[in-house]
């Protein structure tokens, strides 16, 4: 099964990265979370609500919508920070939010890890001279972000293939059920920096069969 894949493309001043991939990650796992699944036996269960949150960025002066999981935003953010920290070495880098599901593989049944839908936000640092040069780019950013959520939304609402899950035994298979309040559907994040050249889709899928059979 081949993952489907969207790059997203944002130019940002250094103190607008976290925010601009906290709301592209958090609108994307918006769509790609589940209340808490509570069963009764192994094959009936009833799946709870997923709360939300308005998160209001004080850099962009934007607010963009969540889910209602405080340990799922803290996980989140320390992934960005530390993508951060690379990015702004090199000036230019590429995050990825990824998301796969856990399979049986071969005759000993070994689990592997295949990825069904990829996220990649490509990003590049610029520096303005002047506080209207700022006011620009801000206003190009918010208006590109919200471009990007309104995206995200109308590509969620397609009916394309996501992993389901009936048995309770399964459940890891496909979610994260370590959150406290929330399930989102199995993910990792990836990041690389470095000239720009460098990057291409099939090195993020390839990066990612790579890693996992590396753990």
């Amino acid at each position: 099964m081949n993952a489907r894949t969207q790059t997203f493309e944002l130019s940002l001043e250094n103190n607008q990265v976290e925010e601009a991939i906290m709301c592209i990650f958090h609108s994307i796992l918006f769509h790609r979370t589940a209340g808490k699944f509570n069963y009764k036996d192994e094959k009936s269960y009833m799946v709870g609500t997923v709360g939300m949150v308005d998160e209001d960025c004080s850099q962009l002066d934007f607010t963009y919508v969540r889910c209602d999981g405080d340990d799922l935003d803290k996980q989140l953010q320390e992934d960005v920070k530390q993508f951060k920290t690379e990015l702004c070495a090199s000036g230019f880098g590429q995050i990825s939010l990824e998301f796969f599901e856990k399979r049986r593989k071969g005759w000993f049944f070994t689990m592997e890890s295949i990825p069904w839908e990829i996220w990649s936000l490509r990003i590049r640092l610029v520096t303005v001279a002047t506080a209207s040069e700022r006011e620009i780019l801000t206003e190009k950013v918010k208006n590109t972000l919200t471009e990007y959520i309104i995206y995200i939304a109308e590509t969620m609402n397609k009916p394309d293939f996501v992993p389901k899950v009936t048995k309770q035994s399964e459940l890891g298979n496909v979610y994260d059920i370590n959150f406290k309040a929330v399930q989102p559907y199995l993910y990792r994040i990836s990041s690389q920096t470095g000239d720009a050249s460098n990057f291409s889709v099939g090195d993020t899928v390839k990066r990612f069969f790579r890693e996992f059979s590396a753990t």
